[in-house]
């Protein structure tokens, strides 16, 4: 370890998401060059399926930074013929679910869901009931969220037997953050306990983490230490605004939607930034677990004027993608011209793919804060999915927090301001707006 180099923070890269990871170094690397150094590790699993890690070199007085981009297979790697095979495995997993979707035994529908939607991928034929229904799940070819996260507890606590000087956690993904609360009787708050298991892992020696958009602000009190909760209104609205450049779009043209009641304010953050009008729907679920999306509520002067503008949905998470559809639906019936997707966390469960393919979203705009797997490659090809590279606005906020307090660059409260985030991305050559499919030039 190169610490008297001038070395502000020693950097641990788990496997878990290798474009987010190379992305990091990369920018790091080339705009702080001996600011950071990376400890090498052995990290894998036993035959048992037991995680196993070892720092190679000396951690002792480290100012150390565990990295866990969670893992999947990202999608510019498969071969046609590698395309062609998940895509005829996906379109099993699609012809399951619509038949699972429809059964009229509740405990059936919920066991596919479970089975389908489940953090943990697997390949397997399940019985489901006494009608012996079959689903498949298609399994990612790498490990798991919870696999990941074992090893990053793992890392944490070889570091404090290190005796590392300060560990801090980076997860630009954390896992279960969706359940925040106990909203029927008899379930678990899994984020808490998440939260809970991280501080014990990392002890005395634990000073904080960086995450990005939390499923819901509060989250950050799960936690009794620094939490640095990057979130995507600042580079989103730069992104859409340098959009509305390059069209010659005006405020009147745009209008900022949030899917759910619970995500406004994300969505009002964003329309704030860009001075146009937000609306947001009310969502309900039904007995079936499908979400109803109803009640438009405008927020802006013009937030019922959807006919031939340009609205844009703003969420945290997508998974099968419904929530979305359905509001895009609406939307559209509403005359509204192409509807675009802002999401941070791209988790894309199969049944999403369907979704994707058809007519009422035009294009989702994801981070990259999760790997995606190979399911979704033809949708990237046809410009129906993009990506905006955050991982330089990670990279500012790790610099910070390892920076001495009263340093100019040592806080994090620049990467929550449109001005900063812009010149971040030119810094690291992220091409705000370029990415984005534009429509026909009569819209």
């Amino acid at each position: 370890m190169n610490a008297g180099n001038g070395s502000i923070m020693q950097i641990i890269m788990l496997p878990g998401n290798p474009g987010f990871n190379a992305d990091l170094r990369r920018y790091l690397e080339t705009n702080y060059p001996n600011e950071q150094d990376f400890l090498p590790i052995d990290a894998g699993f036993f035959s048992n399926g037991e995680g196993r890690i070892k720092i190679i070199e000396n951690a002792r007085s480290s100012n150390a930074f565990v990295v866990q981009s969670s893992s999947g297979s990202y999608p510019g790697l498969s071969t046609p013929e590698e395309q062609q095979k998940h895509l005829e495995r996906v379109g099993a997993i699609l012809s399951s679910w619509r038949v699972l979707q429809g059964h009229e035994n509740a405990e059936v529908r919920q066991a596919a869901t479970s089975l389908l939607f489940g953090l943990t991928g697997i390949e397997a034929l399940d019985q489901l009931g006494e009608d012996r229904l079959s689903a498949f799940l298609l399994s990612q070819t790498k490990k798991s969220v919870n696999d990941d996260f074992m090893l990053f507890l793992l890392t944490m606590d070889a570091l404090v037997r290190a005796d590392a000087a300060s560990i801090r956690g980076v997860l630009p993904f954390m896992p279960y953050l969706r359940q925040d609360r106990k909203n029927q009787p008899r379930v678990p708050i899994s984020a808490k306990l998440v939260a809970n298991i991280i501080q014990r892992a990392g002890g005395n020696h634990f000073r904080g983490l960086v995450t990005s958009e939390m499923h819901v602000p509060q989250e950050q009190g799960f936690f009794d230490c620094s939490v640095d909760n990057l979130l995507m209104a600042p580079l989103f609205a730069a992104d859409i605004q340098a959009t509305m450049k390059r069209r010659g779009w005006g405020p009147e043209n745009i209008v900022i939607v949030s899917p759910d009641l619970g995500g406004e304010k994300r969505a009002e953050n964003i329309a704030a930034f860009l001075g146009i009008d937000v609306s947001a729907y009310k969502k309900e679920r039904l007995e079936n677990l499908e979400p109803k999306n109803t009640l438009l509520v405008p927020y802006g002067s013009n937030g019922y004027q959807i006919k031939g503008r340009h609205p844009i949905l703003i969420d945290d998470i997508v998974d099968s993608g419904n929530t979305l559809k359905n509001v895009a639906e609406d939307l559209k019936e509403k005359k509204a011209a192409d509807v675009t997707a802002y999401v941070t966390h791209g988790v894309l469960t199969p049944p999403a793919v369907d979704i994707l393919s058809g007519p009422a979203i035009d294009q989702l705009i994801l981070t990259n804060t999760l790997e995606q797997p190979p399911y979704v490659t033809h949708l990237v090809h046809q410009g129906k999915i993009a990506f905006i590279n955050v991982a330089p606005l990670f990279g500012e906020a790790m610099r910070a927090a390892a920076l001495p307090y009263g340093h100019q660059a040592g806080t994090v409260s620049r990467l929550f301001e449109i001005g900063p985030v812009r010149q971040i991305c030119e810094k690291a050559g992220v091409r705000l707006g370029e990415h984005v499919k534009l429509p026909a030039p009569n819209t």
